[in-house]
């Protein structure tokens, strides 16, 4: 997952992101990456607070929106959504690390039959200069190809799991 969201960023550009994969109703926050912030603390920022906290699947935050309609979000200023929207940004990251979310790109993980298995989500991305711009729309089917290769990934490493869940029991029972 680290290496999946690492080609992400690397392929907009992005400083930073996160992955979330979908258990039932809700999302699991596995892995984030923010090369400003592991260069202010000069140290890797792969393991966040925040991993292993969950979201509620709904249309009121960004990544739940996107998980609830499968719908890409491609946000200019997350600090200037309009007020119409049903989703809001959630400041308290920004907050709590001196950080300026501004673009976001976020895309849901589809495995093969359409299922949302995960969302994407890609932070502030620089341009040339170094000046955080909003992703531009070529971006979008370039990371929709690496996330549905990361939602085959997921399901598969998901069946993997369930076939050694299945097996051990069947030793067991066998025993």
């Amino acid at each position: 997952l680290a290496l999946i969201l690492h080609e992400a960023r690397n392929f907009t550009n992005a400083d930073a992101g996160s992955l979330y994969i979908r258990e039932g109703n809700r999302l699991i926050f596995m892995v984030a990456q923010n090369e400003t912030l592991s260069k202010r603390s000069k140290e890797s920022f792969g393991s966040a607070p925040y991993t292993g906290d969950t979201l509620v699947i709904s249309r009121e935050s960004l990544a739940g929106y996107v998980a609830a309609t499968g719908k890409i979000l491609n946000i200019e200023d997350a600090y200037n959504l309009p007020e119409d929207e049903e989703y809001q940004f959630n400041k308290e990251f920004d907050e709590e690390n001196n950080y300026r979310t501004k673009s976001m790109l976020l895309i849901p993980l589809k495995d093969p039959k359409g299922n949302i298995v995960g969302v994407l989500q890609l932070i502030n991305f620089f341009n040339a200069r170094r000046e955080i711009i909003s992703f531009n729309q070529e971006h979008e089917p370039l990371i929709l190809s690496l996330a549905s290769q990361a939602a085959v990934s997921i399901k598969n490493a998901r069946l993997t799991e369930e076939l050694k869940k299945t097996t051990a029991s069947l030793i067991k029972f066998d025993v």
